[in-house]
């Protein structure tokens, strides 16, 4: 169960430090923090979903939704 969350979990940060260049925090505080890692962290899921589905299915299945 370890190895399985690390994989999981490894990929999208190894990203962001190495290929996004996002080595520390921009801001200072937990609240700060944790709302930059929220920035990024969207901007990688974002990223990553349209990769997989194509930005015109993506945006019809977020249409369909509202």
């Amino acid at each position: 169960m370890y190895a399985q969350g690390t994989t999981l979990a490894e990929h999208p940060f190894g990203t962001m430090k190495s290929v996004w260049g996002y080595r520390q925090f921009m801001v200072n505080g937990t609240e700060g923090c944790e709302g930059d890692l929220n920035c990024n962290a969207f901007a990688y899921n974002w990223k990553r979903a349209v990769a997989l589905v194509g930005l015109k299915a993506l945006m019809e299945a977020l249409l369909r939704l509202f």
